[in-house]
């Protein structure tokens, strides 16, 4: 964040953490609004227009968002196979929220340059 707020680019910074929020926070807006708060809590949105503040970057909103629902998957389908939770379980979103940020905030730029050198 102290990064952010020392860029010489203002408007460059202001787009990016707009996009770290629209990842974050926007998408789960739209969420809650089509599924009228079924499919996700209105906390969820809260917490990621705040790690979209924190994270200030486009692409390490992107990573937070595909981080946390990577880490989704790789607890909550071995407890489905195990019958632990069924389809109708409520899973709590937001520790693997937090937690996708925190990867992305800590090692997120060397993943984004380390998959963008692979694209081109």
């Amino acid at each position: 964040m102290l990064v952010a707020l020392l860029r010489e680019d203002v408007g460059g910074t202001l787009l990016n953490a707009a996009g770290a929020i629209g990842a974050l926070g926007g998408l789960y807006l739209l969420l809650y609004l089509v599924s009228r708060g079924r499919w996700i809590g209105f906390g969820d949105v809260k917490l990621g227009l705040a790690l979209g503040l924190l994270l200030v970057d486009w692409p390490l909103g992107l990573l937070a968002l595909f981080l946390a629902n990577l880490i989704g998957c790789l607890i909550v389908i071995p407890l489905m196979i195990k019958g632990t939770l069924t389809r109708s379980s409520h899973v709590p979103f937001g520790p693997l929220l937090i937690a996708g940020a925190v990867i992305a905030q800590l090692f997120g730029t060397g993943l984004v340059e380390w998959y963008a050198a692979g694209l081109f």
